[in-house]
């Protein structure tokens, strides 16, 4: 394996936003990754998480005269990491890794009730933007198809996080935690250049 570098596509799911973890956990995301194996054990990981999401969700309204109050949410989110992982089993088709790195994440979520000037109902915003800095540790298994093509499963959990938070128009607000609530679940099919 040393010399070899492969391409990864998969997504990644978790709890949906978490509070402590300073919001950088969308349900939810397409992943990529580069696997750079250094060594028959050791493997840098680069990689790459986005998630977007729109709904909107409808209520009735404490008048029967009035519409119904429309709400819409919007997030985004960008989130490179970088990681290394250790093989601690290696198997002729299979490796189970111990992985750790970090992480940047900045996160964008906005809420909204559609206005009705019929009814005198003017917009209400609600935006939030989080910055967040994670200290990651994780495991994954490999198990490789071809000599070509494998597949990953794995487990990524902040084992600390660092956020600066911004709501509206309330002042900024940083927060540091430990969440493992915001374990990520993620899958990846992998193509190897040689």
């Amino acid at each position: 394996m040393a010399g070899r570098v492969g391409f990864g596509l998969g997504f990644d799911a978790g709890p949906g936003v978490g509070s402590n973890s300073g919001g950088i956990n969308g349900l939810f995301g397409a992943l990529a990754d580069i696997r750079f194996w250094l060594t028959e054990r050791l493997v840098l990981l680069p990689s790459f998480r986005l998630s977007v999401s729109q709904t909107e969700t409808s209520l009735p309204a404490e008048d029967p005269e009035a519409p119904p109050k429309v709400y819409e949410s919007s997030y985004q989110l960008f989130a490179p990491s970088l990681q290394a992982a250790y093989a601690v089993y290696r198997g002729d088709r299979t490796r189970f890794s111990l992985a750790g790195g970090a992480s940047v994440g900045y996160s964008k979520s906005v809420d909204a009730q559609v206005p009705d000037p019929a009814f005198g109902v003017g917009p209400k915003v609600t935006e939030q933007e989080i910055l967040a800095f994670n200290l990651l540790a994780g495991f994954h298994i490999e198990q490789f198809l071809t000599r070509r093509m494998s597949l990953v499963a794995g487990v990524a959990a902040p084992l600390f996080a660092f956020s600066s938070i911004q709501t509206s128009d309330e002042p900024t607000s940083t927060t540091i935690s430990s969440d493992l609530s915001t374990t990520r679940l993620y899958g990846l099919f992998v193509l190897y250049t040689d």
